[in-house]
């Protein structure tokens, strides 16, 4: 979920995706949530260690988006998000 977070702000390409998903499946490891609902996933989020007064900071993957002449990925970085990109990748993410 995160690597499409950073893709759908910019941070990273299509292209990087594909490949973390892939090698993530290589490993064995799961690239779908449950299907909680939105609604759920931010109530959860919401009560994080990375949420302040509310606001849910989001590990990202790569400094800045790539337009603003960011470093891509191999950088991380912690930020907000907005709501409805966050439900839209949510959406997409889960099974």
């Amino acid at each position: 979920m995160a690597a499409h977070l950073s893709q759908r702000l910019g941070h990273v390409d299509e292209a990087f995706v594909v490949r973390l998903t892939r090698l993530v499946q290589a490993a064995g490891l799961p690239t779908v949530g449950p299907d909680l609902g939105a609604d759920r996933y931010l109530q959860l989020m919401r009560g994080d260690k990375k949420s302040e007064g509310g606001d849910i900071k989001f590990v990202l993957i790569g400094d800045a988006p790539l337009a603003a002449g960011g470093k891509g990925p191999g950088v991380p970085c912690m930020k907000g998000a907005p709501e409805p990109v966050v439900r839209e990748v949510l959406a997409a993410c889960v099974r």
